[in-house]
């Protein structure tokens, strides 16, 4: 792992592991098997370090606490980079992002959530933040989506008139880098869903 921190993605080979560590790739073989498992082994590496920084509110605010987690989650994909967008890393692929979940469920049951209501949370909140982190990391330099082109480009077709909100939220979203923003209102929607099953647990 040392050897293949050292290396950009784009030249993260079997190969040029081995040089870095003076072997043959045949010998590398013996710890691992082909370079799909060497970028496996470098994204749980760059997730786990992430992760081992976080600390999570100390607070018995369950709202904090998964917010917290969800910001935690997306960070740690944008921070693998790239080669996330290569091997499925999920929210709960590293010791360090489990001791994390165990936190985000103990706030949960502590809140009133059953266990199992707690978990599919966690698995709602962990999924919306894998791919709020991956789609950061899909779009380019300007951070615009690939849906954006794509829709400006088919309203051209329709008359001027026609579809002007569409045509005002489409070149917005063009211009503009409004990720963050899309993913603030996501957790605060998701956040809102899971208060509402308390006050519903709580009136029956």
């Amino acid at each position: 792992m040392a050897a293949a921190r050292e290396l950009a993605p784009a030249d993260l080979t079997m190969k040029s592991v081995a040089e870095i560590l003076g072997v043959t790739r045949k010998a590398l073989n013996y710890y691992v098997n082909d370079r799909a498992g060497l970028v496996e082994l470098v994204v749980l590496d760059r997730f786990e370090a992430q992760l081992d920084k976080v600390r999570l509110p100390d607070s018995g605010d369950w709202h904090a606490v998964v917010r917290a987690y969800a910001d935690a989650i997306r960070g740690g994909i944008i921070e693998v980079g790239v080669l996330a967008t290569h091997y499925p890393v999920s929210g709960l692929a590293t010791p360090a992002a489990l001791g994390i979940a165990e936190r985000v469920l103990q706030s949960l049951v502590d809140a009133g959530f059953d266990l199992e209501e707690a978990g599919m949370a966690l698995t709602l909140v962990n999924d919306a933040a894998t791919d709020a982190g991956r789609q950061v990391l899909l779009l380019d330099d300007r951070r615009v989506h690939p849906m954006v082109p794509s829709t400006l480009n088919a309203l051209q077709s329709a008359p001027a008139a026609d579809l002007p909100l569409l045509r005002q939220l489409a070149t917005a979203r063009g211009d503009g880098d409004y990720l963050d923003d899309q993913f603030a209102f996501t957790m605060s929607v998701l956040i809102a869903g899971l208060g509402a099953v308390l006050e519903h647990k709580a009136t029956y």
